[in-house]
């Protein structure tokens, strides 16, 4: 399992088992990866259900969308080429590219009904960007 990184108690012995955070992920997936590093290491995740925080989403990165959501594209698929391998991390990116191809054929929807269309249209950049092979090679080879 995975626990937000928003409210995460790590105990001593883990971190000096397994290492700090990766400084290479970029506000997306490092809590994810660290978790994963702890429960192959043998140590379990406990979730504490009375506990209440407040998390201000996307206070970290607010400044710019469209580089939120390249950052956040780009770190998923560095997660997963470190854990699962190049060709897990192929696939993973040829179905965002596909979900990326699908979610752009609704924004002429979008557009007609002025329902959220700017998020639509974030969503076809990121796909644009994407179609860029060197990104994939950036990412799975940093």
């Amino acid at each position: 399992g995975q626990i937000c990184g928003a409210c995460l108690m790590i105990k001593k012995a883990v971190i000096e088992k397994i290492g700090l955070f990766d400084e290479r992920f970029f506000l997306y997936f490092d809590e994810a990866d660290l978790c994963l590093r702890a429960a192959r290491a043998g140590f379990k995740m406990l979730y504490f259900p009375y506990a209440s925080i407040v998390h201000l989403e996307g206070a970290s990165s607010a400044s710019s969308r469209r580089r939120r959501v390249d950052n956040y594209y780009r770190t998923q698929l560095y997660f997963f080429r470190k854990h699962y391998g190049i060709f897990q991390t192929f696939l993973l990116y040829c179905l965002n590219l596909t979900g990326f191809a699908l979610r752009s054929l609704t924004i002429p929807l979008y557009l007609a009904k002025d329902r959220d269309a700017k998020k639509v249209l974030r969503h076809f950049w990121a796909f644009i960007y994407h179609l860029n092979i060197l990104n994939l090679k950036k990412a799975i080879t940093t």
